[in-house]
């Protein structure tokens, strides 16, 4: 994200590296909407686990901040997926049928 001095925030949050499996998503674009919603039934968390400054020429003001978080289900997404995906996995399951 860059960061807006006059303002006293940060903005333009971009997302450079992602390992999500995006070929494996429904709607990979709208990701950050899906995760709203999963989190807002408290499945899943998408905590920031380092930041670092950034600065346009090194020594500096500060210009930004690099973050790195991992998406994860919660202990209770852990139950619901155990509850409702088949262990054998949906690919299996509707061939079978």
């Amino acid at each position: 994200m860059e960061w807006d001095r006059a303002n006293n925030k940060f903005f333009n949050r971009t997302i450079e590296r992602s390992e999500q499996p995006k070929d494996e998503l429904f709607l990979p674009d709208l990701i950050e909407l899906s995760y709203s919603h999963l989190e807002s039934l408290n499945l899943a968390t998408w905590p920031v686990y380092q930041q670092e400054p950034t600065h346009a020429v090194s020594g500096g003001p500060q210009t930004g901040v690099c973050r790195y978080s991992k998406m994860m289900l919660t202990d209770f997404g852990n139950l619901f997926v155990t509850a409702c995906i088949p262990a054998e996995g949906f690919e299996k399951h509707t061939k079978s049928k």
